[in-house]
């Protein structure tokens, strides 16, 4: 290791764990406290313009080799797109509201699992009470069969119906779905009874 144990960025080594791997790399960072080390290196897959980056624990190499000193000014850091990280960070926190929505609070497990099953193929659902709302346009209560679904406009418009048909479709084939599930579950049960 260099006396120093400073690593600049830039700088090119090989190192070797105490398992005996090489790793040899450019440094793209290094953090004296953790001895951490951070490496760029050409890529396993042999993709180009992309390349692996490695994470060195220094506490576990047990050789380190310098190949090539850092230039005498380090490259500069790469832009950052602040656009599209705030773009980022928007839709994961939209995504982390809308998953709280699917969360309901003193309702049975089957209700939770058609809402899932639902959420799959729609955006807008959630919770109101132990009632599950589809697009404020369709409310389905417990027990969460085709017969409980209730719609909140009662025009007759295309749309409509076309949502109600195609919620009642997802609620069926679900409770289909759950019961294909529970008799495969209980020929599983008395196969592994029987054989005990």
């Amino acid at each position: 290791m260099p006396e120093s144990d400073y690593f600049q960025i830039g700088m090119k080594i090989c190192a070797t764990t105490y398992h005996g791997q090489k790793i040899q790399g450019e440094v793209v960072a290094f953090d004296i406290a953790s001895k951490m080390l951070a490496l760029k290196s050409l890529p396993v897959s042999g993709k180009a313009n992309v390349h692996d980056m490695n994470l060195l624990n220094l506490n576990l190499i047990s050789n380190l080799v310098v190949l090539e000193e850092a230039p005498s000014e380090p490259p500069p850091p790469p832009k950052l797109n602040l656009a599209k990280i705030d773009s980022r960070v928007r839709a994961n926190k939209e995504a982390k509201n809308q998953a709280i929505n699917y969360i309901g609070i003193n309702v049975s497990p089957e209700g939770q699992s058609l809402l899932h099953t639902i959420a799959r193929t729609m955006n807008e659902v959630r919770w109101d009470g132990a009632d599950i709302l589809v697009m404020d346009q369709v409310r389905i209560v417990p027990p969460y069969t085709a017969e409980h679904i209730i719609p909140l406009r009662h025009d007759q418009a295309e749309s409509t119906k076309a949502l109600l048909k195609h919620i009642r479709k997802i609620v069926e084939k679900h409770h289909r779905d759950q019961a294909s599930h529970a008799e495969r579950d209980d020929r599983e049960s008395s196969v592994s009874s029987t054989s005990s």
